[in-house]
C-alpha cells in the first residue's frame, strides 16, 4: 500500500484534494457536514434523527375514535359523544364524552372517516376546538345519498387542546354510520 502523502503549503500541512476519494470501502463521496446537497440512497438512522433537540418522525403516540352510528342529525352542528377511545400513550391523549384532549405539545396528523346514509341536502363534517372553532371540514354539498368520506389534516397543538368532532346539516334526517377519527403524534 502507498503512504499517503502529506503536502506543505506556506509552511501550512494540506492533503490532497483527493485524499477521501483515496479511501478504500468508500464508494462516492463523503457527506459535508454543512451546505446543501442531494444524498442518495436509504439511509437508517438507529438513534432517531433531531432538529434543535426534538425528535423528529413518527413518534409512537397515537389514539383511535369511534361511533357506531349517530341517527337522524338534527339541523345545524351536532358533536357526537364517542363511544369508543384507544390510545397508545395516556400521557398524551383522553377522552371523555365528545371531547377529545390532546395533553402533548407538537405537530399531529388527524384523519376523519365517515360513512352517511339519507343526505338530501347539505352536509359538513370535521374537527373543531370545544369553544366551537372550526379547524377542519369537508362538505358534502352534491354528494350521492350516501357514500363514505374523508378528511386528512395536519396541525401543530399546544398542550391540553380539547378537540370535537362536528357535523353541520341544512336539514334533519341523515345518518352517520360510522364514524373513525385517527390523530397521530408526528413530531
Amino acid at each position: 500500500m502507498a503512504d499517503i502523502v502529506q503536502l506543505k503549503e506556506d509552511g501550512v500541512a494540506k492533503y490532497l484534494k483527493t485524499h477521501a476519494d483515496a479511501i478504500d470501502g468508500i464508494d462516492g463521496k463523503l457527506v459535508k457536514a454543512s451546505g446543501n446537497e442531494t444524498i442518495l440512497g436509504t439511509k437508517n438512522f438507529q438513534d432517531g434523527i433531531q432538529i434543535d433537540g426534538s425528535q423528529v418522525g413518527l413518534v409512537n403516540d397515537a389514539c383511535w375514535c369511534e361511533d357506531f352510528a349517530v341517527n337522524n342529525l338534527a339541523a345545524g352542528k351536532v358533536n357526537p359523544d364517542i363511544q369508543r377511545f384507544y390510545t397508545s400513550n395516556a400521557e398524551a391523549f383522553s377522552a371523555s364524552g365528545k371531547v377529545i384532549t390532546i395533553k402533548k405539545s407538537g405537530v399531529y396528523l388527524m384523519t376523519l372517516g365517515v360513512n352517511y346514509t339519507g343526505l338530501n341536502d347539505w352536509l359538513s363534517f370535521g374537527i373543531s376546538r370545544l369553544d366551537g372553532t372550526s379547524l377542519v371540514n369537508r362538505n358534502l354539498l352534491g354528494s350521492s345519498t350516501s357514500g363514505s368520506n374523508s378528511l386528512t389534516y395536519v396541525r401543530s397543538f399546544d398542550g391540553n387542546d380539547e378537540l370535537r368532532i362536528e357535523f353541520n346539516s341544512g336539514t334533519a334526517g341523515t345518518t352517520m354510520q360510522k364514524i373513525n377519527l385517527a390523530i397521530v403524534k408526528l413530531a
